[in-house]
């Protein structure tokens, strides 16, 4: 696991942005996954400046979502939040956009399993984890999801979401998510880590040397090319030398 330490949010975003970039340089067809926040728009920003400035080839690359809400307005949803401000932006082919469906998400478990079974590993996941250990919504169990599948959020997940929307009755109760065993299998897994509430599960994640459904991160420790960018308040709590950002 590497560890990529930024001064701010915003440093974070330029770290995220140039990885992908890089992947793209390297491998213009790539295939990327990408979670929704809205810890993410900086990022989408600067990605979209790098398009305007020609930096990167985007107009090959193929994008899919590593999870969607249920019963949510349209706007809210993952699928519409990532084309407003990334793939439309972008101008990104539809044909090149693989996202769940909101209105099929109970079919479209079925229906990605088989097509991630056939197709080769995706080439690069950029997503988050919660201050409770929830990874790309895997919430914690006794047992824990290997494939795509329904989960449900927990009210300390729904509470920070709530932010984006006008009334709690709105916030999602539940997800169509990928399982940890698809998340593993993507090859390159970016993990972006903002704040000080993220500074708990940063230190556990990091210097933990064991694995636990109970804290679905840590199955990160599996994957074998993870990166974690994390901002200097994500980062406070461990204990290794780390650089002055005054």
């Amino acid at each position: 696991m590497k560890l990529i330490l930024a001064k701010d949010a915003f440093h974070a975003s330029a770290m995220a942005a140039h990885v992908i970039e890089g992947q793209l340089k390297n491998k213009p067809s790539s295939w990327i996954a990408l979670s929704y926040s809205p810890t993410f728009n900086a990022m989408f920003e600067q990605l979209n400046e790098a398009y305007t400035a020609k930096e990167a080839p985007f107009d090959k690359a193929h994008w899919m979502g590593l999870f969607e809400y249920f019963d949510v307005p349209l706007a809210h949803t993952v699928k519409a939040n990532l084309a407003a401000k990334l793939l439309d932006p972008l101008n990104v082919s539809p044909d090149n956009r693989h996202f769940f469906d909101p209105a099929e998400l109970l079919k479209d478990s079925t229906v990605f399993n088989q097509f991630l079974d056939m197709v080769d590993p995706l080439d690069l996941g950029i997503t988050t984890i919660g201050a409770d250990g929830h990874l790309a919504y895997n919430q914690a169990g006794t047992v824990l999801s290997p494939r795509i599948h329904i989960d449900r959020l927990t009210e300390s997940t729904r509470m920070n979401l709530a932010l984006d929307y006008d009334d709690i009755t709105e916030v999602p109760n539940r997800v169509l998510t990928f399982g940890l065993a698809d998340l593993l299998r993507i090859r390159k897994l970016v993990v972006f880590c903002v704040g000080k509430s993220k500074s708990a599960i940063v230190k556990t994640l990091l210097e933990s040397k064991t694995v636990s459904t109970l804290v679905p991160a840590t199955m990160l420790l599996l994957h074998p090319n993870c990166i974690i960018i994390a901002d200097a308040e994500a980062a406070s709590l461990l204990t290794i030398d780390k650089p002055d950002f005054q």
